[in-house]
């Protein structure tokens, strides 16, 4: 059943089961219908302290109108999706500097397993094998270490240990190891220099909100000048 909230407890007062209640500042709910004169904190029989969910689900006036639950309130801004690429000895992570636009790619091959005795005329596929790029672009900052890592890098033919997070929920997202193929620099007369980037994978691109166990204690590594996740 759904909780009912019915304000402040009133001794002897006929309660439902899961009416709510509020007595010295906390809620609970009814277990038990009937009437009681003892208050809800000590008639552990009939009462019950709500749980924080429950408390949820009754705060904001029941959410009515302003549901935190829903999806819309989880969506992620695309601004604070961050790509960060590690130094060349692994020691630290930093946010690729002056950053705008960022796209995950990920596709999968189909192959085609067609016969003679397919029926129906149709074309018969299976999943083939999967891979990753990932496109960034933005304002150039020559002189900033991220660059300088990846134009040597680029130029090296070296392959550059990548991760994505979430600068405002302090969560890491995907990690992978890429190849640059593309770095071209554009330096129009009447705007600001710019970058973009691709980076092809190489392996897998690990989904970091899936790791349990020892591997998430492992994945700590934040960007330099970023507010580290609590712990």
């Amino acid at each position: 059943m759904a909780l009912v909230n019915t304000g402040n407890w009133v001794a002897s007062k006929t309660y439902e089961v899961d009416m709510v209640v509020t007595y010295n500042q906390k809620m609970y709910k009814r277990l038990v219908e009937g009437a009681t004169e003892e208050p809800p904190d000590t008639d552990t029989t009939n009462w019950k302290l709500l749980t924080e969910e429950e408390m949820k689900q009754m705060a904001f006036d029941e959410n009515v109108y302003c549901d935190f639950d829903a999806t819309t309130t989880k969506a992620i801004a695309g601004k604070d999706i961050i790509l960060a690429v590690f130094s060349d000895d692994g020691a630290k992570l930093m946010a690729i500097s002056g950053q705008q636009g960022l796209t995950i790619n990920r596709s999968a091959d189909s192959i085609e397993v067609t016969s003679k005795d397919t029926e129906g005329g149709w074309k018969s596929k299976i999943a083939g094998m999967k891979e990753w790029s990932i496109d960034n672009d933005g304002i150039y900052v020559p002189t900033d270490e991220t660059h300088k890592t990846l134009s040597k890098a680029f130029t090296n033919s070296d392959p550059v240990c990548v991760k994505v997070i979430d600068g405002k929920r302090k969560k890491a997202m995907f990690g992978g190891l890429a190849f640059i193929t593309d770095y071209p620099l554009e330096a129009p007369y009447d705007d600001a220099m710019t970058y973009s980037i691709s980076l092809e994978g190489n392996g897998a691109l690990v989904d970091l909100t899936t790791l349990e166990g020892a591997d998430a204690g492992k994945v700590t590594a934040w960007p330099e000048g970023m507010t580290p996740p609590t712990v």
